[in-house]
């Protein structure tokens, strides 16, 4: 006989008795008692082929506990292991009819592997009683069952923070159950059945088996020491365990009051976010709870106008977006507006493959990590910003500085690709040659060309090598003009009285870099990082600083 355990309080029935098997007492659990049914359902053994509910021995005012316990025994495939595929024979000496109008309850009777029968004809059923394979477990009963959400006064952005937090965390874990993430739903049937619909025959195996899901990511950290601030008036649903987890050696700061604007924060983050303290903020869409479910225009939502205002303060801070929106329409608008990225948090009801919540995860400690290398942004608008504001007024060369300068950080905010970090660096560098044009006039001789410092100096412009005058800078009469380098070398030793004696040397370096992409030999162009533009703007900005 399969191994078989009756659910009853009268183990002295003469069927229980000709059966010969052990029984469980049930206890009296109210109507909406679900935790009490989820507590008693784990404390079964995982390893059954049959389990009988003798419904008549209750001693409970609640008519639907019968069907309750079968319908979680069957959901908690995650604690029930084997036992959530055995068959369930429910005993009663009533008729059917009498458990019909349980809604999804009444249904779990229709799925493959459930029995209904009377005292008298329960032998049989449990004699030939067949445990569900893992693919009749998905054909045979997940396909035919659907659990709505029990909890609808929370709204969907609630019930998607609580069990998002989850979902990312399981995959980030490796499949650990973790007890940081306070789903407060979690004995809801609805939840459970979420936590299974996505499921197949092979993943079902796995589970069954105490083995690891293939989906998941092995125990995954972003060991960076780096300061992030959250700002989720629920994050206290997991969010701020999780990423704990995933950034165990970074530092934390955590906004949890609801809020509309950017300005109800408090002043001493206000002053950390202007001060560049942070090298990422993670901000939920809705900072607003439920209110806020029903709006459709993108740019009402409150995490929206905080966005913009931190973007306002400096366009390199990093934001991610957290959302549990899935329009399109939204996420464009939130990354026209400057976020440098977003998590969807996921709802239990689009019932998301499992294969999806691994690649949004991946995609998440992605994000996370191309924001921590792009913290250089904050440091490079700010400085920027500060550079732009000391130039010397009223100088056409200032306007176009200043010009050339927002172009190139429009194009270094948004580089990905080698070739974009590369027309950052080349549109930069413009700056050497805009420069030179305004404050160098060539004069020609008979057999040469002389260089001099704007139109009213008679100043001839000095050839520098590491920061020690070698000579003038000329050229023979119809040759090129001479290198970009060299005239900025003496605009800024000479002109400006600048002091880095390796000022010429990094700047030939970086300006023959910029050659070499434009003009490659062999078809071989070198590969322009994050890391060149950061050279070059700290020598831009050593160079501009001089000016007077």
């Amino acid at each position: 006989m399969a191994k078989t355990l009756i659910l009853g309080n009268n183990p002295d029935k003469t069927w229980i008795k000709n059966l010969g098997l052990s029984t469980v007492a049930v206890p009296n659990i109210s109507i909406g008692r679900s935790a009490d049914i989820v507590d008693f359902v784990k404390r079964l053994p995982t390893d059954l082929d049959c389990v009988v509910i003798d419904s008549d021995s209750f001693n409970s005012e609640n008519p639907e506990l019968p069907l309750d316990i079968a319908l979680y025994i069957r959901m908690m495939l995650h604690d029930c292991l084997k036992t959530a595929l055995s068959k369930i024979v429910i005993v009663s000496d009533f008729t059917i009819d009498s458990f019909v109008d349980y809604g999804v309850k009444s249904m779990l009777l229709m799925t493959k592997g459930v029995m209904f029968t009377d005292g008298e004809n329960v032998g049989y059923a449990v004699e030939n009683a067949a445990a569900l394979t893992p693919s009749e477990y998905v054909d045979g009963f997940l396909n035919l069952i659907k659990v709505n959400p029990q909890e609808k006064v929370e709204g969907r952005h609630s019930i998607a923070n609580e069990w998002g937090a989850d979902a990312l965390f399981n995959v980030i874990s490796g499949g650990i159950k973790s007890s940081l993430i306070p789903i407060k739903a979690e004995s809801s049937l609805y939840f459970k059945y979420s936590s299974v619909v996505p499921l197949d025959a092979e993943d079902v195996v796995a589970i069954i088996n105490g083995r690891t899901l293939k989906f998941l990511i092995s125990k995954t950290c972003i060991n960076d020491a780096i300061s992030y601030l959250i700002i989720d008036d629920e994050s206290d649903k997991g969010w701020d365990k999780v990423l704990m987890s995933l950034l165990p050696n970074a530092s934390q700061e955590v906004w949890k009051q609801p809020i509309k604007t950017y300005n109800e924060l408090s002043e001493n983050i206000r002053s950390k976010i202007s001060n560049g303290y942070y090298d990422i903020i993670f901000l939920d869409l809705r900072m607003s709870g439920i209110v806020e479910d029903n709006i459709v225009n993108p740019e009402h939502f409150s995490g929206m106008k905080i966005l913009r205002s931190i973007k306002e303060i400096n366009r390199g801070i990093q934001v991610v977006m957290l959302t549990a929106t899935n329009k399109a329409w939204n996420v464009k608008a939130l990354l026209d507006a400057g976020a440098n990225g977003y998590y969807m948090k996921e709802s239990p009801e689009y019932h998301f493959p499992l294969k999806y919540t691994e690649q949004n995860a991946l995609a998440f400690v992605k994000t996370i990590k191309d924001c921590i290398r792009n913290s250089y942004l904050q440091n490079i608008v700010s400085k920027a910003s500060s550079l732009q504001k000391s130039l010397p007024t009223d100088s056409e060369l200032t306007d176009d500085i200043i010009n050339q300068i927002s172009v190139a950080l429009s194009l270094i905010l948004k580089a990905k690709t080698p070739d974009e970090f590369a027309f950052a660096y080349i549109s930069l560098e413009q700056i050497f040659e805009i420069s030179a044009a305004y404050l160098i006039r060539q004069e020609s001789r008979q057999r040469s060309c002389e260089y001099y410092f704007t139109e009213d100096s008679c100043e001839q412009c000095k050839q520098y090598e590491n920061g020690k005058v070698v000579g003038f800078i000329s050229t023979s009469k119809g040759n090129k003009v001479p290198p970009v380098w060299m005239r900025v070398s003496s605009i800024y030793y000479q002109l400006y009285g600048g002091a880095d004696l390796a000022f010429d040397s990094k700047v030939k370096k970086l300006i023959n870099l910029r050659n070499k992409y434009i003009h490659p030999k062999d078809g071989s162009k070198p590969v322009i990082t994050s890391e060149n533009f950061i050279e070059l703007f700290e020598t831009m900005v050593e160079y501009l600083s001089v000016f007077k």
